[in-house]
């Protein structure tokens, strides 16, 4: 989770990050003054104040800008290397602790568990109990994320019982819905709906909408191990609600808009520079007509550079689409040959199961039969040959699909890369390896990460991404 606002150190800014965080996600202008404050402080004085580098990085994180986030917070800590000052060494554990979110975000468990151990061991080092248990159940995700449920499970506890003890409500209550996710993924229904309402109870006192976002979404899989399938469409429908509200708040603070912002202040900032520089140039005029003579030879040779490389330019541009063009019909080609295969094998194996029904063969064919039948026809090599030919036939289809559903899992992953290709459920189980039951289950989970009613048709949506 990002820092709470009740174990922030001082800061040189007037409030904490986390109470500015709201309120700038609704102004689009207050994104667009933090970066512009330091972009033009580290380009007039070449030096920043350590809080403003954190501040842009806790800002950049609940604004999804992953990259710009981790960019922050590493110019924080190159600043922290010289520095031997006990409150800085202390702060430095919501450093590691915000730069380690965006790998967790992206997937990139090792890189988030190195900054995370680092935080951690400055937290026992400094004693600070609080971020002990923040961060413990941030590495408790992690696991979570990795199948691990029991380790998920107690270093969750031990941060809700901290985060409990410190008056961290929003945290504990987050600990609680992770928690109750795990218990569900173990099949411990009782145990999931235990914690689930202690979350829930607690969420009177969690001010953020992400942490009650949460925990609608924990209630999902809760209910749903309960067999209580018309509670888990309740909270399903109330957690998809928050959560498009939340977006929404994002992609309006998006840096896009702030971005054009941002260049007209620095066109203005040139402007009044140039006018500055107008006035040197008023005391140097037995210079302009030197200045315009070589500035018109110059120009002539520019213009006829550039003439050259726009020349160069078209014939690259012309020769690249032909590439391009070849590259994508070989691959179409590619992908129908490694698609047809797949269907071949699957052909083979059904005869297969065809013959083992049959009672005369022997009992060294039928052997032979079975394990044939079971063998999981696309290895991970084949499947990241299948991605490379799929992206290339559907350009950014998986930066589309990341982009509409963000949590989205590898295996959901396929299953849409599968179904764009209209395969059949026994060939998708076939290519991996897994029953056709477990195909549909899989096509089911699809259906309610990507927030489809019953109503829709998920072959045509796939293929409108």
């Amino acid at each position: 989770m990002a820092v709470p606002v009740a174990i922030l150190p001082l800061i040189s800014f007037t409030v904490s990050v986390t109470v500015l965080g709201p309120m700038l996600l609704q102004s689009n202008l207050g994104i667009m003054y933090s970066i512009y404050n330091i972009a033009l402080h580290e380009k007039l004085f070449g030096n920043i104040g350590y809080s403003s580098y954190h501040f842009a990085g806790e800002l950049m994180y609940r604004v999804k800008e992953y990259e710009r986030s981790k960019d922050y917070c590493l110019k924080w800590l190159m600043k922290e290397a010289s520095s031997q000052g006990q409150k800085i060494k202390e702060y430095r554990i919501s450093v590691y602790n915000t730069i380690a979110l965006p790998y967790h975000r992206t997937g990139k468990c090792d890189s988030a568990m190195y900054f995370y151990n680092k935080a951690l061991a400055d937290a026992k080092l400094y004693k600070r109990i609080e971020w002990q248990g923040i961060i413990s159940g941030n590495i408790g995700q992690l696991y979570y994320l990795q199948k691990q449920y029991d380790t998920a499970i107690a270093l969750l506890d031990k941060d809700y019982r901290i985060s409990t003890q410190y008056e961290l409500f929003d945290n504990a209550s987050n600990a609680l819905q992770w928690s109750a996710r795990a218990w569900a993924a173990k099949g411990e229904g009782a145990k999931a709906m235990q914690q689930f309402r202690a979350a829930i109870n607690l969420l009177p006192k969690v001010p953020e909408d992400t942490y009650r976002q949460n925990v609608y979404y924990a209630a999902v899989e809760v209910f749903k191990v309960n067999g209580l399938m018309d509670s888990a469409m309740f909270y399903a429908g109330l957690y998809q609600k928050l959560h498009d509200s939340i977006e929404k708040r994002i992609t309006t603070s998006s840096l896009a808009i702030s971005g054009v912002r941002l260049n007209e202040e620095k066109n203005m900032y040139n402007i009044r520079r140039l006018q500055q520089e107008k006035k040197v140039q008023q005391q140097q005029r037995n210079f302009i007509i030197l200045g315009i003579v070589l500035l018109a030879v110059i120009s002539s040779l520019v213009v006829n550079r550039q003439r050259q490389k726009l020349k160069y330019r078209q014939q690259s541009l012309e020769k690249e689409k032909q590439i391009n063009e070849t590259e994508l019909a070989a691959a179409k080609q590619q992908m129908e040959m490694f698609t047809q295969n797949i269907i071949e094998k699957t052909n083979i194996i059904e005869k297969l199961e065809q013959q083992k029904k049959q009672s005369d063969l022997s009992v060294g064919k039928q052997e032979t039969i079975a394990v044939l039948t079971n063998l999981t026809i696309l290895t991970e090599q084949e499947w990241d040959q299948f991605k490379q030919l799929f992206e290339k036939m559907y350009p950014m289809f998986f930066h589309r699909l990341k982009v509409t559903a963000p949590d989205i899992t590898l295996a959901e992953q396929r299953m849409t890369a599968l179904t764009r290709m209209q395969l059949t459920a026994r060939q998708m189980a076939a290519m991996q390896g897994i029953s056709p039951d477990s195909v549909h289950k899989t096509r089911q989970r699809l259906r309610l990460r990507l927030g489809l009613s019953a109503e829709v048709n998920m072959e045509e949506y796939i293929g409108g991404i």
